[in-house]
């Protein structure tokens, strides 16, 4: 019997070792003393080892749990006075919540309870790393790095701080450089120009497009042009169509043109030659055959490149026909044939060819008909024949038209008139024909022999030029023999 209180008994049945007694609602009967058994004291802290912690439920199933419902704050790590002025933890549907205060609060994370701030969350979305400040949704003060092969989406802005960098790897760069006033370096870290590219650059697409707007490139240009300059002895390679509304200048020594599999890149050559001794430039076009050998070409003649000069080659690149101003102003025309031809007017599937009368001097001629009278005659030279011709070396050919003429004799030939008069003192009336040939006039220096580098075209190289030559002769030779056969 448990002793009485006031005269009357507590509990019908003593409570045991760790037990006490506890009010059911009807009566007092032992049960566990759960502060020996569930929260144990240490000072002033308490402590509990057994089981599970539930705050809103009655089985939690990990060390603390606040139940299933959802609230704004179901943990608050800090309060002034009403619910409203917490910080702390929350749950929503399918959503875990971490909030502040208000918005001009912000969470922090550091290095050590007391030390530095190295990440932070504004109240209005801001992050700053490095910074408890960030000025933007993410503020870095200091590098990113980003694991290999990873890449950034969606940017609209880059900004640098004074410039900007791109490196390609981690070593050597920056391969990518943009200053502060916004000129663009590829390889290099001063720009010169709003594109500064120090290296090759390549363009692939059906339709790119390099557009170069008016103003100055590298510093050159001309007023309302521009320019695309190429320093050194840089190619410009065109592998397509290039189309040129409006002027084209090179200012280099060669602008050269080939098909886009061509190895050579070469099928026709602009350039400009240089001369030595006077520092002056003229200019050359050579058109290149399939075996990548000179067919034609468009250079100067003589020492000061003023003179031009047209040259066609055959196939071992030698000159076979030309035309070119002497060094003492003469146009010359030369080849292995000259000829004029028409079109046949009876048969237009054909041409009628002539060729030209050659001879070892620069002659002339002019012919007419006239009549004997009483045996004499006197022929009048054109004006024409006369400012041109040279007297000295002039021949006359007579031909009578009767058949009873005694022969016909030149008495007297000048360029002021000719005087005929019939053989064996004749007195004959009739026509006759009558041509008078000459040399022109300041041609009788005329040199049927010649060294055979006289008259090379501009920019021909004599070595090459000779070796051009016997290829030729051979080739000449060997279609002679073919023709005897």
């Amino acid at each position: 019997m448990v002793a009485g209180l006031q005269g009357r008994a507590v509990a019908s049945t003593a409570p045991g070792a760790g037990q006490v007694l506890k009010w059911d609602g009807n009566a007092w009967s032992p049960g566990v003393d759960l502060h020996d058994a569930f929260w144990q004291a240490s000072g002033s802290s308490i402590f509990y080892n057994g089981g599970n912690v539930g705050i809103g439920t009655s089985a939690p199933s990990v060390r603390l749990s606040l139940g299933d419902g959802n609230a704004n704050t179901k943990l608050a790590l800090w309060q002034v006075s009403t619910a409203a002025d917490v910080m702390g933890f929350g749950a929503g549907p399918s959503q875990f919540r971490l909030h502040l205060h208000n918005s001009s609060n912000r969470f922090s994370f550091l290095d050590a309870p007391n030390g530095n701030e190295i990440v932070t969350i504004l109240g209005s979305g801001n992050v700053g790393i490095g910074t408890a400040s960030p000025q933007a949704r993410l503020h870095v003060n200091g590098d990113i790095r980003l694991a290999d092969d990873h890449s950034i989406f969606g940017l609209d802005q880059l900004v640098g701080f004074n410039d900007l960098r791109f490196y390609g790897d981690a070593t050597g760069g920056p391969d990518v450089y943009i200053s502060a006033s916004g000129n663009v370096g590829i390889s290099t870290v001063n720009p010169q120009a709003q594109l500064h590219v120090v290296g090759n650059a390549f363009f692939s697409n059906n339709f790119t497009t390099l557009q170069i707007l008016p103003g100055n490139l590298f510093g050159q240009g001309y007023e309302g042009g521009a320019t695309l300059e190429i320093p050194g002895d840089g190619v410009l390679g065109v592998w397509d169509s290039l189309s040129v509304l409006g002027n084209l200048h090179v200012g280099g020594n060669k602008f050269t043109l080939g098909g886009a599999t061509d190895p050579t890149w070469r099928r026709v050559e602009l350039g400009a030659f240089q001369f030595p001794n006077s520092g002056l430039f003229t200019g050359y076009l050579q058109l290149y055959g399939a075996q990548g050998r000179i067919k034609t070409l468009l250079t100067w003649a003589g020492i000061n490149g003023d003179n031009g000069y047209i040259a066609v080659c055959d196939s071992s690149e030698s000159t076979r026909a030309g035309l070119y101003v002497s060094s003492n102003g003469r146009g010359v025309l030369f080849a292995d044939e000259k000829s004029f031809r028409v079109p046949d007017p009876d048969d237009p599937t054909r041409d009628i060819w002539y060729g030209c009368i050659e001879g070892p001097e620069l002659a002339m001629y002019v012919r007419g008909t006239a009549r004997l009278v009483n045996g004499r005659a006197r022929i009048e030279l054109p004006d024409h024949f006369r400012k041109l011709a040279d007297e000295q070396g002039m021949t006359v050919q007579l031909t009578p038209r009767s058949a009873e003429s005694r022969g016909l004799a030149a008495v007297r030939v000048s360029l002021d008139g000719i005087e005929v008069v019939e053989l064996l003192n004749g007195r004959g009336n009739y026509e006759f024909d009558w041509r008078v040939e000459a040399v022109r006039k300041d041609h009788r220096d005329f040199r049927v022999y010649r060294p055979w580098d006289e008259a090379l075209p501009g920019a021909t190289d004599p070595a090459q030029a000779w070796d051009a030559r016997l290829r030729s002769i051979q080739a000449r030779q060997a279609r002679q023999r073919e023709v005897r056969r």
